[in-house]
C-alpha cells in the first residue's frame, strides 16, 4: 500500500512539473502577430531605451525594385573592378596584334609567289578590319584610364558605368569621323604591311606614300593625290651596320636598332656621365637628335620577323643568281 501511494504521489508530481513546462511554453511562445515581422526590422525595444545605442538604419533594408537607388561604391572596390576589365582588354589587344601580325606575313607571300595577286587587296581589308577592331580597345583602355583618375580623386562614384559610356562615346565619335588615310597613312601596322609587300620585289626602291593604298575620301587634303617622295626600308641596324639581330624600336623617334647595340650605347653614354662629363645617349639615325634612354626602347618581334624575311629573300636571289650563271656556263 506504501509503495502505490509513493507511485501516485510521483506521478502527480511528474504531471504537475511536466503542466508548469508546458505553461512556461505557451507563455514564452511568440504571437502570431510578433512572427510575421519582416526579418530586417528590429524587434521592439524592452523599454531601456536609453541603454541602447541609436544606429543608422541601413537604406537597403526596405528598398522594393520600384524604390532602388544606386549608391556610390568604394573606390577601392571599383579599381579592382576596372583592373579586371582592363586584363581582359589585353587579352583581345593581343589576339588583335596577332591577327595582324598574320595579315602582314600573308600577304608578304602572295606577293613572293604572285605578284599583284588581288588576294593582297582582299588580306588589307582584313588588316583594317583587324585595325579598326584595335582602335576601339585602345579607346575602351583610355576610358578606363580616365574612369580610374575619376576614382582615385572622388573616392567613389555613383555613375561609373555611365561615366565609362560618356568617355567611349565621346572617343568613338571623334576615331569615327576621320577619313581612311588619316587614320592610317601614318600608323605602324599599316606602313609595315605595305613596306613589307613592297619590298618583295622592289628592294632598294623608294616605298611610296602610303595614301597610293588607301582611298581619298570626302575630308582629305586635294594635294594627297600628287603627294610625292616615299621612304626607304632598311633593316640594318644604325649601330652595327648590319641586319637586326632582336630588333627594338625608340619610342620617342620610331627609329629601330638592334636591342643589345643601344642598350650598349646607352650604356657608355651614362658611364661617361659618371666621370663627370656631359653626355646623353642620341639616336644615331642621321638627322635624329632625339635622347633616347632604356626606358624608350622596345623590342619589336614583328620589325624582326620582317628583317629575318628581308634575309631569306636576299639569300633565294643569291641562290638563283648562282643557279642562272652555272647554267649559263654550262651552255
Amino acid at each position: 500500500m506504501a509503495r502505490t501511494a509513493r507511485t501516485y504521489a510521483a506521478r502527480d508530481g511528474n504531471a504537475e512539473a511536466s503542466g508548469s513546462r508546458a505553461r512556461r511554453r505557451v507563455e514564452s511562445s511568440p504571437a502570431e502577430e510578433d512572427v510575421r515581422v519582416p526579418a530586417t526590422q528590429e524587434p521592439e525595444g524592452d523599454g531601456n531605451d536609453e541603454d541602447e545605442e541609436d544606429e543608422p538604419q541601413d537604406p537597403r533594408e526596405n528598398w522594393t525594385i520600384k524604390t532602388f537607388k544606386d549608391v556610390p561604391i568604394r573606390s577601392t572596390v571599383a579599381i579592382g573592378e576596372v583592373r579586371k576589365l582592363g586584363d581582359e582588354l589585353l587579352k583581345r589587344e593581343r589576339m588583335a596584334e596577332d591577327s595582324i601580325q598574320v595579315a602582314k606575313e600573308t600577304a608578304t607571300a602572295y606577293e613572293a609567289a604572285s605578284p599583284g595577286d588581288k588576294v593582297i587587296d582582299s588580306i588589307q581589308k582584313q588588316l583594317i578590319d583587324d585595325l579598326e577592331a584595335l582602335a576601339r580597345i585602345n579607346i575602351r583602355k583610355e576610358a578606363l584610364e580616365e574612369l580610374t583618375t575619376e576614382l582615385r580623386t572622388s573616392g567613389g562614384m555613383d555613375d561609373l558605368w555611365a561615366f565609362y559610356k560618356r568617355s567611349i562615346q565621346a572617343r568613338g565619335a571623334e576615331y569615327g569621323e576621320l577619313t581612311l588615310r588619316k587614320k592610317y597613312a601614318d600608323n605602324d601596322h599599316f606602313k609595315e604591311f605595305r613596306a613589307g609587300i613592297w619590298e618583295v620585289n622592289h628592294e632598294g626602291e623608294p616605298i611610296p606614300p602610303m595614301t597610293r593604298w588607301l582611298e581619298r575620301q570626302d575630308g582629305d587634303p586635294e594635294d594627297d593625290d600628287v603627294e610625292m617622295g616615299g621612304t626607304t626600308q632598311t633593316y640594318k641596324c644604325p649601330i652595327t651596320m648590319r641586319v637586326y639581330e632582336d630588333a627594338a624600336k625608340s619610342t620617342v623617334c620610331g627609329h629601330y636598332y638592334s636591342y643589345a647595340a643601344v642598350l650598349e650605347l646607352i650604356g657608355n653614354a651614362t658611364r661617361t656621365q659618371r666621370q663627370g662629363r656631359a653626355a646623353q645617349a642620341r639616336c644615331p639615325v642621321a638627322g635624329c637628335n632625339k635622347v633616347i634612354t632604356p626606358d624608350v626602347i622596345k623590342k619589336d618581334p614583328a620589325m624582326q620577323r620582317q628583317a629575318d624575311a628581308f634575309v631569306r629573300r636576299q639569300r633565294d636571289r643569291e641562290e638563283r643568281e648562282a643557279a642562272d650563271e652555272s647554267y649559263i656556263e654550262m651552255e
